[in-house]
């Protein structure tokens, strides 16, 4: 029997209950680009839609990100984290930041077969990004490298293609959602109406939760994290849990050190993330990325039963079931009650003669 690995969900043949080892969700290494621009959306990109038409990265004003081998950047040489390509900013050095972001659609190309829409936690972003400042090297200082990557939900991004056809022009539009960890290019202090804050801590890396001033050195929600800065790979996660009844998520964050939080925040995202973005060029001088990974933090399966001609499925809570007579991407819905209200566990199903596939979806 083929059973086939959904975002945040497992297939199942009503009968049985069966794990499968799956590999991630994404796992981005970009050693399938051609070196040079990685802009899907700019037809002159060595990467263009025309050269490689399921390459998921966009940006707003190309060019954007580039890809790239062994480089030396500032006297300092950088390899790949693995492979034998990495990306990087348009150009290793600009005074002021270029700006360069690249978005990658988490519903369109993770999420299809649910609509295309929003990921609704129970989810993790791993990735190594290189610092070629750490606090102040070769004549520069901390403050010189300010590239993160963001968790997002923005209105312009689209559930039905990899990218806005304005993303040139309009961009992603205004994000209700913006989770980033990294640096940043965000180093004033600032005022949030009653208390100067204390301000950019170049010594540190940093984190931003849009909206929030808890903690935070300015009103944009800029907070210091506990770490110190270093020259090098790092290697950097953030864990979003399941979506919680108040539509908030539990959220953890991490550099270097995967089994003790810098920081664990509650997030509200009631429209959940549609957006994965890298933000380099942001500072003086650009970072370097590699290896990023998405998948489901915690694989929910379907405890099943069989109660004389009915069949009985238990699943964890903040998990929705749906059904399809056969394995087909499109035929897929919602396991719903005598309203409009998705089933809770456990559910009981009695269609004895009708032989059903089952998933979970968040």
């Amino acid at each position: 029997m083929c059973l086939k690995k959904l975002f945040g969900s497992l297939a199942l043949f009503v009968v049985c209950a069966v794990r499968v080892t799956a590999a991630p969700l994404l796992f981005e290494g970009f050693e399938r680009y051609n070196r040079g621009e990685l802009d899907a959306n700019d037809g002159s990109s060595t990467n263009a839609t025309s050269i490689i038409t399921n390459n998921p990265w966009a940006g707003p004003i190309p060019e954007n990100l580039h890809i790239l081998g062994v480089e030396t950047n500032n006297g300092i040489v950088i390899v790949p984290h693995s492979g034998t390509n990495m990306a990087r900013g348009r150009v290793p050095s600009i005074l002021g930041g270029d700006f360069d972001q690249e978005y990658y659609n988490l519903g369109f190309w993770l999420n299809a077969t649910n609509g295309g829409g929003s990921i609704f936690g129970n989810f993790y972003v791993d990735w190594w990004f290189f610092d070629p400042v750490g606090q102040g090297t070769n004549g520069l200082t901390g403050g010189d490298f300010g590239d993160y990557l963001a968790l997002a939900h923005y209105t312009n991004i689209p559930t039905n293609a990899a990218y806005a056809s304005d993303l040139i022009i309009n961009g992603a539009g205004a994000p209700d959602v913006r989770f980033s960890l990294g640096g940043t290019d965000q180093q004033d202090a600032g005022f949030d109406g009653t208390n100067e804050l204390t301000g950019f801590d170049g010594t540190r890396y940093q984190t931003r939760i849009l909206g929030n001033t808890t903690n935070s050195y300015n009103a944009n929600g800029w907070i210091n994290l506990p770490i110190s800065r270093g020259l090098g790979w790092h290697h950097a996660r953030i864990e979003v849990s399941a979506k919680k009844p108040d539509s908030t998520y539990d959220a953890r964050l991490f550099i270097d050190d995967l089994s003790h939080p810098l920081l664990t925040p509650n997030i509200a995202a009631p429209s959940g993330f549609n957006c994965l973005e890298i933000n380099a060029n942001f500072a003086n001088i650009s970072g370097y990325w590699d290896d990023i990974t998405v998948d489901t933090l915690t694989r929910p399966t379907l405890a099943i039963a069989r109660s004389g001609t009915n069949t009985i499925l238990t699943f964890p809570a903040g998990f929705k079931l749906q059904s399809t007579p056969g394995l087909s991407p499109t035929a897929w819905a919602d396991v719903l009650d005598g309203s409009t209200n998705f089933v809770s566990s456990p559910y009981t199903n009695t269609s004895a003669a009708t032989q059903l596939f089952f998933r979970l979806r968040n």
